[in-house]
């Protein structure tokens, strides 16, 4: 480091022919000189004076030779030795510093040619730059211009479907409440319904204590049997309906549940669950309503044969008892008459208790009439429920025949516009697929040119590489978004 500096000092440099790579970096000059100043140390001693000078030449010698120098150092003074040893120094790095150029400026010229090389070939790639994406724009430009449009269409119906579907959903929401309103409805039936009975319960087993005691009471125990009989099929006929209703309800539930979960997940099994849902909502009420006269008919005719059934068995329980009775008075009448007075005040009591059960039974008999008029108040009420139950779910099913027409004419414009989207993804897929090879292909070319380059490249040229770069990887995104150069179209 001493030696450099102080050849730094001691030299100047004339530098010619200055070459300016592009990059901005400078060159080396082709022709290089080091002059030095020579210098003439005079001796004042007898001894022939030493002449010591430099040149700008590798091939520069000492010209005192060595036997010379050895005769010539004990009388030359200790400064004048270190000058000379300092010269000689300065000399041999001369030296070393001339080969260290020679061998630079070599470098330099070899760089030189590289970069030139390098130029020719990035210039070569410049005029090819963008030929082969805009051979793919021009061939998938319109297609995706169409491609666009038909996304856009199939976005606006979309929205029309969806703004349809929550319409469709009011009308849903609608339709659950008036089944809960008509269950209600027919709960409160069937708790009235529930008190009838009770109450008709404990009338029939007043009237069967009275038809054991007394046989005189078929005609009346028939009629209250038949009141009992129709009460008791009305009864029916109303949990009939109830669970009718009650099943109506569950399945509209069911289906309401069933086609929000349609438009939401399970778009391959629309069809399916809609026939379902056909079989268990559709009611044909006259097959039910004859269906239900027939049973209650056979019922009736059942109901009825078993009560003359106990009607007979009674009367012949009766009549055996009274032969029995008969024949017993008839053999203890000659035990006296004591035996016939008790008999007297035991048939007198018979009269009595007789007696009492007629008037209990005409009070039975006002009670069954007032019953009989309820009943007849309760069937009205239920036929017009039947009736305006029976127009409501007419009109439910009309209702919802139209919701299944319009949920079917949706899935199908979904069904389409989904085909559509997937195409469209698909070939969007296939163009970016092209796309990133050519971009891949590209950027390893440049990731090769740009490894054999040296910091020698000019700021300008680095700043026009990365401006191309930057506007063909941008027309490539504006390629991949599916809209032209300096358009703002966007696939979604």
């Amino acid at each position: 480091m001493e030696a450099e500096s102080e050849y730094k000092t001691r030299h100047t440099y004339t530098k010619s022919n200055r070459v300016v790579e592009h990059s901005g970096i400078s060159q080396v000059a082709s022709n290089y000189s080091a002059v030095a100043e020579p210098r003439n140390p005079s001796l004042s001693r007898s001894q022939p004076s030493l002449h010591v000078a430099g040149g700008g030449r590798s091939s520069t010698s000492m010209s005192v030779t060595r036997s010379r120098r050895g005769s010539l150092e004990a009388e030359i003074p200790e400064n004048i030795r270190q000058v000379v040893e300092n010269r000689s120094r300065s000399k041999k790095e001369m030296q070393g510093l001339n080969e260290r150029l020679a061998g630079f400026i070599e470098k330099t010229r070899y760089l030189q040619a590289q970069n030139k090389k390098q130029r020719e070939e990035l210039d070569y790639l410049k005029s090819r730059w963008g030929k082969e994406t805009e051979k793919i724009r021009q061939a998938y430009e319109t297609e995706l211009a169409q491609m666009r449009r038909l996304l856009d269409e199939a976005e606006r119906l979309k929205g029309e479907k969806e703004a349809k579907l929550v319409s469709v959903d009011t009308q849903l929401r609608d339709l659950r409440d008036l089944y809960n309103n008509l269950n209600s409805q027919f709960e409160h039936c069937g708790e009235k319904m529930d008190r009838m009975h009770h109450e008709l319960a404990d009338r029939d087993g007043e009237i069967s204590l009275l038809r054991r005691r007394l046989g005189q009471l078929e005609d009346e125990k028939s009629r209250v049997k038949q009141v009992m009989t129709k009460m008791k099929d009305d009864m029916a006929r109303m949990h009939t309906d109830l669970e009718s209703e009650t099943a109506g309800r569950i399945a509209a539930q069911t289906e309401n549940q069933t086609l929000r979960e349609e438009l939401l997940f399970l778009k391959q099994v629309h069809e399916q669950e809609i026939m379902e849902l056909k079989a268990l909502i559709k009611v044909n009420a006259d097959d039910s309503r004859e269906f239900w006269k027939s049973e209650l008919s056979q019922a009736i005719h059942e109901i009825q044969k078993e009560y003359d059934d106990k009607i007979d068995s009674v009367r012949v329980e009766l009549e055996a008892i009274y032969m029995t009775k008969l024949r017993e008075m008839a053999k203890n009448q000659a035990h006296g008459s004591t035996e016939s007075t008790y008999l007297k005040e035991e048939n007198k009591k018979q009269k009595d208790s007789i007696a009492d059960l007629r008037n209990r039974i005409a009070e039975l008999q006002a009670r069954n009439d007032q019953l009989e008029r309820q009943i007849e108040d309760v069937r009205r009420d239920a036929e017009s429920e039947r009736r305006r139950y029976e127009e409501e779910l007419d009109q439910m099913d009309a209702l919802r025949r139209a919701i299944e027409d319009d949920l079917r004419r949706v899935l199908q414009e979904m069904q389409g516009l989904l085909d559509a989207k997937i195409s469209l993804e698909l070939e969007i897929a296939a163009y970016r697929k092209l796309l990133d090879a050519e971009g891949s292909a590209i950027e390893s070319r440049e990731g090769s040119f740009r490894s054999q380059e040296k910091p020698s490249v000019v700021m300008e040229q680095r700043v026009e590489r990365r401006t191309e770069v930057h506007s063909s990887s941008k027309y490539s995104s504006d390629i991949l978004e599916g809209r032209p150069r300096g358009g703002s179209g966007r696939l979604a």
